[in-house]
Parts: C-alpha cells; structure tokens; sequence
C-alpha cells in the first residue's frame, strides 16, 4: 500500500491521542509530513517545531503559491489561538519524488490560560487542523490532519521566577495584549528556583542599536558570567545553559543582566516625561530543562 500523508502531531503537557483523526484528504497528495516538538506545549513558551517532510508520488500540480498552514484552535469559543502558518518548503524544481526536507521554526505560545480558563482548571481543550492551502486558489484547502489536545501552564520542572531588582513596570505591547515585556536599568535581577536538573536559559529582548550599536550584555548566575554579547540586529534571542554544577545545593539563585549602555526616552526626544533609566526590554525569560527533542507516537489502534 501506497503511503500518503500522515501527520504525525503530538502536543504533550496531559495530553492524549484520543481525538486525533486522518482526513479525506490523506490519500489525494502524495506526500509524507511529519511534525517533532522540542517538548511538550506549555503556555507562556517557547517551542521548536520541526518540520520533516517526504514527496512520495505527488498527485497535485506545484505552486509558487501553496502555503502550510498549522493551526491552534480553542474548542469551547471556536477561536484561533495561534498559527504557525509558513510557505510551502518546496520549489518546481525540488517538488519531486522521493525528495525530503527538514526544517526548525521557533513558535511563541502566549499565556491563553488566565483567559480562557473560566473554570480555573489550569488545563484548555484546543484543536489542530494542519494542512496546505492556496490563496489564490479559491477551494483549495486541503485539511490533512484534525486533533483534540489539551495543554496546561508550566508544571513543577520549569521554575518559578520572581523579577527582583533593577527591573521597570511590565507593559503591554500595543493591539496584543498577550505580549508583554519589561525594561530593566543597568543592570537587573532575577530570583530563580533550583528544579535540581540542567536548565536552558531563554532570553529573548530588544536594544536600541541606531543608538547604541556597539551595546554589550553581561549575563550572570549569581557571580559566574555565562554569556556575555553584543547582539547583532536591535531584537537578539539566546540561549544560555546553567548546569547544576554551578547552583548545587541551593534551593534558589540569581541571574543579573548587566549592559554598558543606557537611556532616558525624555533625554533622548521619544517621550515628554518618562524620565526611567532604559538599559534591554526583556520580551522573555523562560527556562527549561535540558532535555532532547522527543518524536510523535504515531501508533494508532
């Protein structure tokens, strides 16, 4: 038997298979997609999504046009949570048979539970639909794979941060109030629990490099420097390890930021009155445990 589309779509954080079903349209592409996640789907995170994908016997015509579309819906309101929408990976040329792809894509997954969750359960039923569409086809809309999952807020593992010193007011980015972000001085502080496992250290900020462009961050646990960078565009995203070697044996620790550059927006001309020392807008910080990707469990009775 010929092998079509199967995609592979696991979302674990309480999660199970049950729900999850082929579509109509499994046996009319010609094409095997499978999806690995880096870890399960906790809210208020960040999630590598890997994207693998195999042309077996291609059944459609190709199309510049003709995009993957992954979409989160949430099952009580029938709203769109979150999409990781892209173009489809393959050119006329590559979209051959046999020919494979591998891919990472980076997706933000915003704190919908205090939203959602009127029933203060901690956990929200979503659905995935994922599947490729045209929009300049009108109808072609091919709905390759339907799930029911539910995911939660981050459990014990991920740990607890409290935003100690040298840190401003979290604000709201304008029309998304699912985003938020935060401005540290010269140099702020975090209090972090030890979960007792290796830990990676997500930073996710912005600098204002048309004013600063040689701006250099320091960052620390406790009084070891981990990471020291001058980011390379204004919006910088890294990674740091902190293994236990360097927290053993303590139930909490610091993580200070310190930058060589800072700002007054009223010194500056970008406000009247804010007179805040500004030094990084800190977008993210989220931990989590220094663990391989996992695959989908693909069996099915």
């Amino acid at each position: 038997m010929k092998k079509f589309i199967i995609i592979s779509f696991i979302i674990v954080c309480l999660f199970s298979l049950a729900g999850c079903q082929k579509t109509e349209d499994l046996d009319q592409i010609g094409i095997d997609f499978d999806i690995i996640l880096s870890e399960p789907l906790y809210e208020n995170s960040y999630i590598d999504i890997t994207y693998e994908w195999l042309i077996n016997e291609p059944v459609i015509e190709y199309d510049a046009d003709t995009r993957v579309f992954v979409h989160f819906w949430n099952l009580d309101q029938k709203s769109m949570l979150l999409q990781d929408d892209h173009d489809f990976p393959f050119s006329s040329q590559e979209f051959t048979e046999k020919n494979s792809k591998k891919y990472v894509r980076r997706l933000m997954v915003p704190p919908f539970i205090k939203y959602l969750d009127r029933e203060n359960r901690g956990i929200e039923r979503i659905r995935v639909n994922a599947g490729l569409y045209n929009p300049e086809k009108e109808g072609f809309n091919k709905l390759l794979f339907t799930g029911n999952y539910s995911f939660s807020t981050l459990p014990y593992k991920y740990p607890r941060i409290i935003f100690h010193e040298g840190w401003h007011n979290e604000e709201a980015v304008p029309q998304e109030k699912d985003r938020t972000f935060r401005w540290t001085s010269d140099r702020a502080v975090l209090i972090v629990d030890n979960t007792g496992i290796d830990m990676d250290f997500h930073l996710k900020g912005t600098v204002y490099k048309h004013f600063f462009p040689e701006q250099s961050i320091s960052v620390f646990v406790n009084d070891e420097l981990i990471d020291e960078f001058i980011p390379e565009e204004s919006d910088f995203y890294r990674i740091m390890r902190i293994p236990q070697k360097l927290i053993e044996g303590k139930r909490a620790y610091f993580i200070s930021f310190e930058t060589d550059q800072t700002f007054i927006p009223s010194e500056m001309g970008l406000s009247d009155s804010d007179s805040r020392q500004l030094g990084i807008m800190v977008s993210l910080v989220f931990f989590q445990g220094a663990s391989p990707a996992y695959k989908a469990d693909t069996t099915r009775d």
